[in-house]
């Protein structure tokens, strides 16, 4: 599990990351939003929305999985930003080591990676 205090947990701190102007990153099963924020470490935040399956087991397997992938990659990003990661319909249908090969590329994309 990624630790607490690198989570984003309220909606006044989703709204902040979706409130900004920074450039989002795409791939079709995801795409993420970057925020800078003042603290010393990075937070990430995960949305996987009904559109993506009405079943909330694989809503719910679809953020483990991405939690996982962040909590293995986590020292090598950027410290002092807020990302949210949110899922798209095909995110249900793909394997792990692809759901991680497109977050690294969409990290690097946004210059996230050291």
């Amino acid at each position: 599990m990624l630790a607490t205090q690198y989570r984003i947990r309220k909606s006044s701190e989703y709204e902040k990351v979706f409130a900004k102007k920074s450039k989002p990153f795409f791939a079709p099963e995801l795409f993420i939003k970057i925020c800078p924020n003042e603290r010393t470490y990075s937070r990430f935040g995960f949305v996987v929305g009904e559109k993506v399956s009405k079943h909330a087991v694989k809503r719910n397997n679809v953020k483990r999985r991405l939690r996982a992938i962040i909590r293995k990659h986590f020292a090598g990003i950027c410290t002092g930003y807020d990302v949210v990661i949110v899922a798209r319909k095909p995110s249900t249908h793909i394997s792990s080591a692809e759901l991680e090969s497109i977050v690294g590329s969409l990290l690097a994309k946004a210059n996230l990676l050291l």
